[in-house]
């Protein structure tokens, strides 16, 4: 009996990964992962993504850093991320490095290039006369 084989697409411009989001899931992967042929998968989780570790699936698409593999998105990340060009980065938390999806035109504020500050505006002083 022939062996069946997975069907795997790759990324090509529906999610960008920033290199410290890349380092990142390095990291993740390396402190986690016990089994060699386990990857770094993601999935729409409630109102965002949610990430694991676990083997190929039929219909993943593999998003990769360079030619390093860092994710396997499901078919339904992979439908949405082609609608819109996302971009998956990194952002310091008071617990530690937490990765952000975002959509690349709409940068979530901390992450904005914004030159702009927000400033609280001052009270008038009193006149010395």
């Amino acid at each position: 009996m022939a062996e069946r084989t997975k069907k795997t697409t790759r990324a090509k411009d529906i999610v960008r990964i920033t290199e410290r989001a890349a380092n990142e899931l390095k990291a993740i992967r390396a402190a986690n992962s016990r089994d060699r042929s386990h990857q770094l998968r993601i999935d729409i989780e409630g109102e965002g993504y949610g990430l694991w570790l676990g083997p190929e699936q039929e219909g993943d698409t593999v998003v990769c850093s360079e030619e390093t593999v860092l994710l396997r998105a499901t078919p339904d990340v992979t439908r949405l991320f082609r609608k819109t060009s996302m971009v998956v980065d990194c952002t310091d938390h008071e617990d530690g490095p937490r990765l952000v999806v975002y959509p690349e035109d709409d940068p979530p504020p901390e992450l904005s290039k914004s030159g702009k500050t927000r400033r609280s505006a001052k009270k008038p002083g009193k006149t010395k006369k």
